[in-house]
């Protein structure tokens, strides 16, 4: 089942994608430290990922309301000269009848660059399953 996240719940959260995507494209890609560089922009635009979903844990779509983010993982991040496609999973936890129930959902992120700056990303969840993984 796939959920798109709707307009009103990016207004903050959306702040921090288009950021992490920002730096992610814009990092340098030449020179003796470009795999430093690479492994440092994954790095921030991870955290701004965590930062955006837990945000979401509090406002956004009802599947997720009042989950704690576990972990969010970058699995492919595309660099094209029009946009900056992200793919990867967050994994969430919520206490039900007094145990950790954890679920896991994909996401996939397309982040227009438009005169270098990146503008406002597309966001789409993919729910993978509520039960304990």
């Amino acid at each position: 089942m796939k959920r798109r996240v709707h307009k009103k719940y990016l207004t903050a959260a959306a702040r921090f994608i288009a950021d992490g995507c920002q730096l992610y494209a814009s990092h340098p890609r030449s020179g003796p430290d470009e795999h430093k560089f690479e492994e440092l922009a994954r790095a921030l635009l991870e955290m701004n990922l965590l930062i955006a979903f837990d945000h979401w844990s509090r406002h956004g779509p009802s599947h997720i309301r009042h989950a704690s983010v576990v972990k969010v993982t970058l699995k492919d991040v595309e660099r094209r000269p029009e946009h900056l496609l992200v793919a990867g999973s967050v994994r969430w936890s919520r206490r039900r009848a007094s145990a950790d129930v954890e679920s896991a959902d994909r996401f996939r992120i397309e982040c227009p660059i438009v005169g270098g700056r990146c503008r406002r990303p597309t966001v789409v969840l993919e729910a993978t399953g509520m039960g304990a993984t």
